[in-house]
């Protein structure tokens, strides 16, 4: 226990406001037993290290997602200077805190004999999500995972953190089916507690029927090429390079995209489209495109050397009704034991992973644009990285993820590094590869929609026409579930219908005997470290240029430039591949050699850091023209370390 006579008097102020905010019944002992890691950052510096050897990189294109291994509270503090009010959504599973040896606390399990085992929870918890609440846009959400153990207790602490208003819901969720367990009920649910920042500037949640139109394939076998399809077919370009072309005796000499080559036989198929709306289509913002690439395992498009393409092409119908419904609150047939399988296939082992489709199914009501930044600080497998990479797979999105997990049991080694390097490089696998096409929902509501009893209608005229609607409605589904099956036959072993409650489903199916392909994106992995300080309001000379040639790291995320292409005793470079923006950190006063940094970096935007013990004169760097933004380190990591750590707030 804390000695009061010894506090400074900014201490005691700010305890004494500490207890007045307290709200909502929520008291709770969190100086029993001070958290280890959270004293830890009042005399040390968190810093991320990159480890080079587990870079993943398939497409420069592409934006790079982020694996920290290392305990999440160091992961928030680095965040706090390179993203904050930067993220779109938070997703995170914490410990349930159930007893039974699923929450550590300084190194130690809590079981239920623990008298301040809900305190411990909530000390734990506060700190974390004061944190993150500093990381969301004003229009950001979070969703938490949480058992009924600390159920209450989390939706208490969530409303003082964010606001009563802007708590948004509890959600029930079905994890996994009934079982024997239990003394007077059979345990079926956990939770998602629902915030945002700001529910001002929120737009509704919705489910949008426009996601499940089920798009066209750009080659379809059936069509006759000798009919009137002179220009349809050429040549397509695909994301890794390759190209393809449906199946024939006679292709574009020129393999360029676009080349175009007439059928000459009905064995040459062809496109639904012309080459000029193809071109036409590509020329167009990516959010307008009507075409989409996605990865296949059996597909009848044929590539340049003549091999069955590992690409096909999909159109976006173009009269598309986007009905909008408000998602319910509860969430059923997201069951657990699907993560689970789908770690298996990996070879992966975890306890009680949640199911990709939970995490694409929240991130999807939100409906934000498919260019979001996504957080979880408690990744265990990384079941968020798998489903934003299959988002962005489903719908050419470019959603990026920041991952946070500790390594205990080796678990960010094992497991969730290994579970990321699988989906984007693929993997050994044997089995059925299963995508759902089509989703409808079957209802008498549906069924009998619109059709309304007129004044002047008799009951029988009105049961007549009403049968009558409810047959077209009905052939009107069967019939767009032919189509679905038409149009996909070319690309999956084999098709199937689904009952699911009241939904149908129609499943391609895919056999796979030796290798899954994997889904392009890139991975950057960082472990934290500590800088040791004399306190953190009192950071040395010494330690301020320790700091500035270890912070390369986390100023390239903050700047979005993850690739080194230069380090020396003086500077180091960075560079964004893709939007060739550099981002170049000058390490000392000593300025004999800037003139060679400037030299080396001159021919592309620059974020220029230079090194100051206090605050550098940035008028005096207006000589290197637009080209560069001057800024100051390392004292703007330091201030925010500062603030957050200051006594009573964290």
């Amino acid at each position: 226990m804390k000695k009061y006579e010894n506090y400074t008097k900014e201490q005691l102020i700010q305890k004494i406001k500490q207890l007045e905010s307290k709200k909502y019944g929520l008291i709770w002992d969190d100086e029993k037993e001070p958290e280890k890691v959270v004293v830890e950052c009042q005399n040390n510096i968190p810093i991320l290290k990159k480890i080079d050897e587990k870079t993943i990189k398939t497409d420069i294109k592409k934006p790079t997602n982020i694996l920290i291994e290392g305990d999440n509270y160091h992961a928030l503090q680095v965040l706090n200077y390179t993203h904050k009010g930067q993220i779109d959504v938070i997703y995170i599973d914490p410990p349930y805190n159930t007893g039974n040896k699923d929450f550590k606390y300084n190194d130690s399990f809590i079981d239920k004999e623990d008298g301040y085992r809900h305190s411990k929870w909530l000390n734990f918890m506060n700190k974390r999500l004061r944190l993150a609440h500093n990381l969301l846009k004003n229009d950001g959400v979070i969703f938490i995972s949480i058992g009924k153990d600390e159920l209450s207790q989390l939706s208490l602490l969530v409303k003082n953190i964010f606001g009563e208003d802007n708590y948004l819901d509890m959600l029930p969720r079905e994890q996994k089916a009934g079982s024997d367990q239990g003394t007077y009920f059979s345990p079926q649910l956990d939770y998602i507690v629902v915030a945002t920042k700001n529910k001002n500037i929120l737009e509704p949640f919705y489910i949008s029927s426009k996601n499940k139109k089920t798009p066209k394939s750009l080659y379809q076998s059936s069509l006759d090429p000798l009919r009137g399809c002179n220009n349809q077919r050429y040549w397509i370009k695909c994301p890794d390079g390759s190209f393809i072309i449906p199946p024939g005796n006679f292709i574009p000499e020129l393999i360029k995209d676009g080349s175009n080559r007439s059928p000459e036989s009905k064995d040459d198929n062809v496109w639904r489209w012309s080459v000029d709306s193809y071109l036409k289509d590509i020329a167009k913002p990516k959010e307008e495109r009507r075409l989409f690439f996605k990865e296949t395992f059996s597909g009848a498009l044929v590539d340049e050397n003549g091999n069955p393409s590992k690409w096909n092409i999909y159109v976006i119908p173009e009269d598309l009704e986007e009905n909008k419904n408000t998602p319910r609150d509860y969430i059923f047939k997201l069951t657990n034991d699907k993560g689970s399988k789908i770690l298996k296939d990996m070879g992966l082992e975890f306890n009680n992973p949640k199911p990709i489709e939970l995490i694409q199914y929240l991130i999807n009501i939100t409906n934000k644009p498919n260019d979001i930044l996504v957080l979880d600080f408690f990744a265990g497998s990384g079941t968020t990285g798998q489903a934003i990479l299959e988002l962005n797979q489903q719908d050419d999105g470019d959603r990026t993820f920041i991952l946070c997990t500790n390594n205990e049991n080796d678990i960010c080694k094992e497991v969730t590094y290994p579970r990321i390097s699988k989906v984007i490089n693929g993997f050994d696998f044997e089995g059925d590869d299963k995508n759902t096409l089509l989703e409808k929902k079957l209802t008498f509501s549906n069924f009998y929609k619109n059709i309304k009893q007129k004044k002047t209608e008799s009951i029988d005229d009105y049961q007549i026409r009403k049968q009558k609607q409810l047959s077209e409605n009905i052939n009107k589904i069967w019939k767009e579930i032919d189509e679905v099956i038409v149009e996909n036959i070319e690309n999956f072993d084999e098709i199937k219908k689904e009952f699911d409650g009241e939904f149908i489903k129609l499943i391609g199916i895919n056999k796979i005997k030796n290798f899954k392909n994997g889904i392009s994106g890139n991975l950057d992995y960082y472990k934290t470290d500590l800088i040791p300080t004399n306190g953190i309001s009192n950071i040395t000379d010494s330690t301020r240029e320790e700091l500035t040639k270890k912070a390369g790291n986390m100023i390239a995320i903050k700047e979005n430039t993850h690739c080194m292409i230069e380090l020396c005793e003086h500077y180091q470079i960075f560079i964004n591949e893709a939007t060739k923006k550099q981002t170049a950190i000058y390490f000392t006063e000593d300025l004999s050699c800037f003139d060679e940094l400037i030299e080396k970096t001159k021919s592309h935007f620059t974020k220029l850091y230079i090194f100051s013990f206090g605050k550098i004169d940035k008028s005096s760097y207006k000589y290197l023209g637009k080209n560069y933004q001057i800024e100051d380190i390392p004292e703007p990591i330091i201030e925010i370390y500062k603030e957050i750590n200051k006594e009573g707030i964290l």
